[in-house]
């Protein structure tokens, strides 16, 4: 079996990730102070274990892959391997930077939503007025 029938088999993780999510939602409401000390540390260490994995990747896929440019794995490792440092060492940089991501995703989120409602709308009520 290879890892997609594996994974087409195992229809409880959408569920359970999913779960979790809520979960870990509705804790941070409830304790936003520990969550905010907390979520830095975890987005860290899945950071920094992400970039080890893929730094080790880039040593190891020369050779079941050829034609793989492993510098830019490991390239990428690296990197991920940095921000994950930075996360687990400073807090407060973290939540920042997590505060910025979050208030451009929701910017984005906002364009595209007004692109395909409200803007229509408006261009179609001002050629009404004028055509």
């Amino acid at each position: 079996m290879s890892l997609i029938e594996d994974f087409k088999h195992m229809k409880w993780l959408p569920l359970a990730g999913g779960a979790l999510l809520c979960v870990l939602g509705l804790t941070a409401l409830v304790w936003p102070g520990r969550v905010a000390k907390i979520l830095p540390l975890c987005i860290g260490a899945a950071i920094l274990g992400l970039g080890l994995c893929e730094v080790a990747s880039g040593f190891l896929a020369k050779s079941f892959l050829p034609e793989y440019i492993p510098g830019m794995r490991k390239l990428q490792g690296f990197v991920n391997v940095a921000v994950g440092l930075v996360f687990l060492l400073n807090r407060t940089l973290s939540l920042m930077f997590i505060a910025v991501v979050l208030g451009a995703l929701l910017l984005a989120a906002l364009t595209l939503i007004f692109n395909d409602t409200v803007i229509p709308r408006i261009t179609s009520e001002i050629e009404g007025l004028f055509g």
